[in-house]
């Protein structure tokens, strides 16, 4: 398979100017974690913990607060979305999804921040289990994740927390860098999980779904992370804008990428 099919992994920030950064944010953190999608409320229980905290904290209340403290002048928060590829997911047992996503996510982001030189960076992210619900192959299993992170690192060198940044330049794409260590990650991931022989396996089942002329196209997350449901008096504005959307190039016979 094309191994940059394999993972989405996205970042966008929520800017702290205007005043309604902090506020926005709360909202959509609440929706990580009463939701996986805009229809269907989750109600919280004992044993059902949507957050895992490295740091930020472990319900939507306590990463708003630690965002807000942890600021920079110009971002209240980046955002990481870490989905795989929904035909690979089918591979892993069921009982070994959740386990799967949440290794390849920690990984990936502590991978990211070290090959950076960032260390011990503080995050939260939230667990979301939806299905796909596209025409071509709809209820696919979709596993994935939100991750938060604060708009400051503390920096051992300086003595200080400095300014978070996401470049996306020539010199230095921090975008890509994201993705491939993703793509690197899920290998291994898959490896461990599914088998050596796992690409072998995908290929042959995409042979025959090709065979009987029923490609199904790969969707990733498709919530719509701004449009939060309507009447949330904490959501006053929505998120401003996107910082880095990794887009795969065209390529003729290939399936697209729904992102968002």
């Amino acid at each position: 398979m094309d191994r940059k099919l394999s993972v989405v992994a996205n970042v966008r920030y929520q800017s702290s100017k205007g005043g309604g950064g902090g506020r926005s944010l709360k909202g959509l953190l609440r929706y990580f974690q009463y939701r996986d999608d805009r229809d269907g409320h989750i109600k919280q229980e004992q044993g059902l913990e949507r957050w895992v905290d490295k740091g930020l904290g472990r319900n939507f209340q306590s990463v708003a607060a630690s965002c807000d403290a942890l600021k920079s002048e110009h971002v209240q928060a980046f955002l990481f979305v870490i989905n795989p590829n929904p035909d690979l997911i089918r591979f892993v047992p069921d009982e070994r999804r959740e386990v799967f996503v949440k290794d390849l996510t920690e990984q990936t982001v502590e991978a990211f921040f070290e090959a950076r030189g960032v260390n011990d960076i503080e995050y939260s992210y939230a667990y979301h289990n939806r299905v796909t619900d596209d025409d071509e192959a709809p209820g696919r299993d979709n596993p994935h994740t939100h991750v938060v992170l604060p708009g400051t690192y503390d920096s051992f060198a300086d003595g200080e927390r400095l300014p978070l940044y996401m470049n996306r330049s020539k010199r230095e794409n921090h975008i890509e860098m994201l993705h491939s260590i993703a793509q690197q990650k899920i290998d291994l991931l898959l490896q461990r999980e599914v088998g050596l022989d796992w690409e072998q396996r995908y290929d042959a089942w995409e042979l025959a779904q090709d065979m009987q002329n029923q490609q199904p196209a790969i969707v990733a997350v498709t919530e719509p992370l701004v449009d939060i449901p309507k009447g949330d008096p904490d959501v006053a504005a929505k998120w401003d804008r996107w910082f880095g959307l990794w887009q795969e190039p065209k390529k003729p016979k290939e399936p697209n990428i729904d992102f968002f």
